[in-house]
């Protein structure tokens, strides 16, 4: 017969993690309680959630098969492609949302910056803050939330068993105030740059990804990707006279 390891589902005295142990990065933000109406995502959670994702200027599929493009968005998908900068807007726009979301459901009047910022950050991820793992070992936060136990929750962030590199992270947020090493946007731009020239144009199988890799790459370098005919460079100068 099969073995079966049996989990916890909820936080054990053997389980819980002991944070004090480890050097906070930003007191303010691990201690000092706000109103929670008040509160809003940091510069650098929103440095760490837009990190998780590659800047790509061209239509591209998910694993579910949704058309995607820029910084994970669908919005623009069919167009032209998106530069760094209207991928980030549509990007923000689309946290902000997901941040309207949370604060109308979540039910504490009063948090630190950074467990804030861990929860939205959950919740932008999964669409959820009640849970975290799997079918076979979920976790329910609920009353940890209600009773504050943060340090259940980091506890429970550190033993997730789904996308656990990122809770992992999250709790590093909540009780340490440590959001990670700081990526600027033009380094994120730069990458996907080399993504273009990395994958075009055998990787681009999709016609529109390969017109939009070439629209893109040229309004952000004034270069051209390399085997352009004349007709095809003259094409994109044109275009991108027309949409200025």
């Amino acid at each position: 017969m099969p073995n079966y390891v049996v989990r916890p589902t909820t936080v054990t005295s053997e389980m819980l993690k002991d944070f004090s142990i480890y050097p906070i990065t930003d007191e303010t933000a691990v201690t000092e309680l706000k109103e929670f109406r008040t509160l809003e995502a940091s510069p650098l959670l929103l440095n760490f959630a837009l990190r998780q994702y590659k800047w790509t200027p061209y239509q591209y599929a998910d694993a579910e098969g949704v058309k995607r493009i820029g910084y994970n968005t669908t919005k623009g998908n069919d167009g032209v492609g998106l530069t760094e900068t209207q991928s980030y807007s549509y990007w923000l726009e689309d946290f902000k949302n997901k941040e309207r979301r949370f604060k109308s459901l979540f039910p504490l009047d009063s948090m630190t910056q950074s467990q804030y910022d861990a929860m939205v950050s959950l919740h932008y991820f999964t669409g959820r803050f009640e849970y975290v793992g799997t079918d076979i070992c979920r976790y329910d936060l609920r009353d940890y939330i209600r009773e504050r136990k943060w340090d259940h929750i980091g506890t429970v962030f550190i033993y997730n068993g789904a996308d656990r590199m990122r809770t992992q992270a999250e709790a590093k947020i909540m009780m340490l105030g440590n959001y990670g090493r700081y990526t600027d946007r033009s380094l994120l731009k730069e990458r996907g740059l080399q993504l273009i020239r990395g994958n075009y144009p055998n990787r681009i199988k999709d016609a529109l990804a390969r017109q939009q890799a070439e629209y893109i790459y040229y309004v952000e370098t004034r270069r051209f990707l390399p085997g352009l005919t004349q007709a095809r460079k003259r094409q994109i100068v044109d275009q991108e006279q027309r949409l200025s």
